[in-house]
């Protein structure tokens, strides 16, 4: 830690009244940093110094600036992140990885810290897929992405395949040696797709194996942290209808359909339906 961000985080940590001391409240700031820049100030600030004044408030924007310039991109190129991604499967004993472009949500669009095949492939679309054995790697995209990806990924490492046309569980079953071990993050997929791609690996005598920690996340040094913001409530005459009022009205959908609960995954929904707004990723819910 340099010498200006330390001196900022104590200062502004001694405006907390004890809430944060100076490494809570970089935290906290590298949160913020990390979320969309689509709050005012005054927002972000109540998480840190509820009701701050001018000269709090000058403080905190210090901080926040010097948490902001201690996180500038950095890291190796491209070829030496799929060296490095090959070394770290080589050490859990895997033959295989599979890269998607999800969050622990399934959204489309996701916060920074989960660009992960960003980081891996230089791939920045809204959806995709990476498979890398040790011996090959191939990127799956869509007919929005053909020429993004040409241009963004080196065909020297990359085979560029139809996401839907070219399903990659088959391409993995096929470049999966016999006996092989293909890894994933149970946080990032579906049930649906873990059954799909354990039946194509063990028809092909391989293993689907779930992997605790992503290696990914080890290597992306300068990985982003998780976002922070507030939870936002709509004011009816934004939101329309009282929160209690839909409530009220999705209970009266289940009784019709002869139902006891509906489980609500989807953040946009939760967002919907309790009238709230966040910040984590800009332009949705």
């Amino acid at each position: 830690m340099t010498t200006d961000l330390a001196d900022a985080l104590a200062t502004a940590a001694a405006d907390t009244g004890g809430r944060y001391d100076a490494a809570g409240l970089q935290e906290l700031l590298e949160g913020v940093v990390a979320a969309p820049a689509a709050l005012d100030d005054r927002e972000w600030m109540e998480l840190a110094v509820p009701g701050a004044t001018e000269v709090q408030a000058k403080r905190l924007r210090a901080a926040k600036a010097a948490v902001a310039a201690a996180h500038r991109p950095a890291g190796p190129k491209p070829a030496e992140r799929l060296a490095a991604l090959r070394g770290a499967l080589a050490r859990l004993g895997l033959d295989a990885y599979v890269v998607p472009h999800a969050d622990e949500h399934q959204g489309e669009y996701l916060p920074a810290r989960a660009e992960r095949l960003a980081w891996l492939t230089g791939f920045t679309g809204s959806a995709g897929l990476a498979v890398v054995t040790t011996e090959r790697a191939a990127i799956f995209i869509d007919g929005r992405y053909t020429i993004q990806a040409g241009q963004q990924t080196d065909a020297a490492l990359w085979e560029r395949r139809h996401l839907h046309q070219e399903p990659h569980e088959a391409w993995l079953a096929e470049a999966l040696p016999k006996g092989g071990r293909a890894g994933y993050d149970p946080k990032l997929v579906t049930v649906a797709w873990v059954e799909k791609a354990r039946r194509a690996v063990e028809a092909a005598g391989g293993a689907l194996v779930a992997v605790e920690e992503n290696p990914i996340d080890t290597l992306w040094t300068d990985q982003p942290p998780a976002p922070i913001s507030p939870t936002i409530v709509q004011a009816l005459d934004v939101a329309g209808q009282d929160a209690r009022d839909k409530r009220a009205d999705l209970a009266e959908a289940l009784r019709r359909d002869r139902l006891d609960a509906v489980v609500l995954t989807a953040p946009e929904s939760v967002a919907w339906l309790l009238n709230l707004r966040g910040a984590d990723v800009p332009h949705t819910p």
